[in-house]
């Protein structure tokens, strides 16, 4: 399911903003699938109404490790949705691109040497996301196989 969303919404994005708002949704459904799996099968995770942040936090709460690349993948999703918010409440973001792009290079864990050009910016941003949520996504589907109780 992941992949699909990723490839419906992220693939054909070319403009930064909707990258990061498309993206920050799918991460948010890898986060809710990874709540759902600690609740009983007739729990909501959506009647929580729980914020991006506070479904991070109950996670990690829970004792989950979000490793990336390089480590620290807690901070990585932090600050994809502090990058994200930051949109959110601003009419003008000049510094979304150089942000976005820092952030796919830290979760990526390199940086490529054109950057500068837009497709090779918005591959490495598609990248980061499609890792990060196949990440969560797949963390949810291990821990529903090994049976965590319900």
């Amino acid at each position: 399911m992941v992949l699909d969303w990723i490839e419906t919404h992220l693939q054909q994005q070319t403009e930064p903003e909707l990258l990061l708002l498309k993206g920050h949704l799918i991460l948010e459904q890898c986060l809710n699938e990874l709540l759902r799996s600690y609740m009983p099968k007739s729990g909501s995770v959506e009647s929580l109404n729980f914020t991006f942040a506070k479904k991070l936090d109950v996670l990690l709460a829970l004792g989950h490790k979000l490793y990336v690349v390089g480590g620290g993948g807690e901070e990585h999703i932090k600050e994809v949705n502090r990058i994200r918010n930051r949109l959110a409440h601003r009419l003008d973001y000049p510094e979304l691109r150089s942000d976005l792009g820092s952030w796919a290079c830290a979760v990526l864990g390199y940086t490529p040497k054109t950057m500068s050009r837009d497709q090779t910016y918005l591959n490495t941003v598609r990248k980061a996301f499609a890792f990060s949520a196949a990440f969560l996504w797949g963390v949810a589907e291990t821990k529903r196989e090994l049976g965590a109780p319900q």
